[in-house]
């Protein structure tokens, strides 16, 4: 699957998808992660994913 078929199959996914790259940043969320976690998926690019554990 090509990057832009794995975001396309992302947003129509009805979970919540976080990607995060070999830094430990957040490089993609999708619009679900919105409803399920409260975050906008652009406040969390670039930001680590240890503010998504309580």
């Amino acid at each position: 699957m090509t990057n832009r078929g794995y975001r396309e199959f992302s947003e129509v996914n009805p979970d919540a998808v976080v990607v995060v790259d070999a830094a430990g940043r957040i490089n993609f969320a999708n619009r679900r992660v919105e409803a399920m976690l409260g975050y906008a998926p652009s406040e969390l690019l670039g930001k680590s994913p240890d503010i998504l554990v309580p």
